[in-house]
């Protein structure tokens, strides 16, 4: 399949039968300011009574205020990495379960147990806390939503840095 990815969201999948923009419009920039990508992966089949969701890293906030809040619009977040694509069942799993499928995707995390999950419909961000409750996706357009800590070095060049070097004039 053919993802097109925009601000390290998956925006839609392009379908095959589907024209591709030219290299010189996916480059442009759009109205998010974000570039366009895309990414070609292999397709699985899907099982019966499944469809596919798509799972977004959110960056943690790390205010006591922010914390307190159960439900958070997804405004003003920021989304981070590379999202990915999951295979869920229609009839719905335990939220415990769904958890350590995605957790087998991220062997390497220590701190993956301590990562939030949530289910991004529309604008908000509904909790998905309770291990024994039964979670049904709701609505195919909706998406799974990681919430943890950026571990990834920063790319932005550091203006201050730049910026903060003396001027020397010579004569």
């Amino acid at each position: 399949r053919l993802l097109e990815i925009t601000n390290c969201t998956i925006n839609r999948q392009i379908m095959v039968n589907e024209a591709v923009k030219p290299l010189a419009v996916m480059h442009a920039r759009n109205d998010d300011d974000g570039s366009f990508e895309l990414r070609a992966e292999p397709f699985p089949t899907l099982e019966n009574g499944c469809l596919f969701l798509r799972v977004v890293h959110l960056a943690k906030e790390h205010t006591a205020k922010e914390k307190a809040r159960t439900r958070r619009t997804a405004n003003n977040n920021s989304f981070f990495g590379t999202p990915f694509i999951i295979q869920v069942f229609r009839d719905g799993e335990k939220v415990g379960e769904l958890r350590q499928r995605l957790g087998r995707m991220f062997e390497g995390e220590k701190d993956f147990d301590q990562w939030a999950l949530y289910e991004w419909k529309g604008n908000e961000l509904e909790p998905l806390d309770d291990v024994e409750a039964i979670w049904r996706p709701t609505d195919p357009a909706a998406s799974l939503v990681l919430e943890h800590k950026n571990t990834a070095p920063s790319t932005q060049r550091k203006a201050t840095n730049f910026y903060s070097k003396p001027l020397k004039i010579k004569s």
